[in-house]
């Protein structure tokens, strides 16, 4: 699946990020319609290894909210930190089971450093939350927010 960063950038001016409630906090909309498939953004941040990422867990632990998208790479862990940059919009994606998600995120190599891409795994429709699966069955949230229905 080849990507054009130029494509990605136009993509993300068809997203918003949107509050919606105090147990979810923020979210991202689709504003236009987006077709299966495309990419819709990038999950930017700083790139660090499992070691650093650790010890920002640790550290982040009593804030509300942080943004770490942990992945392999060449069999290491590495992670993505977006919890200082609120201007990438990705971060907002929130967690949805795979069954019920409108995303999914695929790892790609980009002049050989690693990027998370951000694709609808459906067409969507405006106004709709861009959710894809984190793979922790077992998060906490997973339990106090309701599950998007199937559309």
């Amino acid at each position: 699946m080849e990507v054009h960063l130029a494509q990605v950038s136009k993509n993300t001016l068809n997203l918003e990020v949107r509050e919606i409630d105090d147990v979810i906090g923020k979210g991202l909309f689709t504003t236009s319609k987006m077709k299966a498939g495309e990419c819709l953004a990038e999950y930017k941040g700083e790139l660090i290894d499992g070691k650093e990422a650790e010890k920002r867990e640790e550290r982040y632990r009593s804030n509300k909210h942080s943004y770490l998208y942990h992945f392999s790479e060449s069999g290491e862990t590495m992670c993505i930190d977006a919890t200082n940059h609120d201007e990438h919009i990705a971060r907002y994606a929130n967690d949805e089971p795979q069954k019920t998600a409108t995303a999914f995120v695929k790892k790609t190599l980009i002049h050989g450093v690693p990027c998370l891409l951000l694709f609808a795994k459906k067409d969507l429709s405006p106004n709709v939350e861009v959710r894809y699966d984190y793979g922790d069955k077992a998060a906490p949230w997973r339990e106090k927010a309701p599950v998007m229905p199937l559309v």
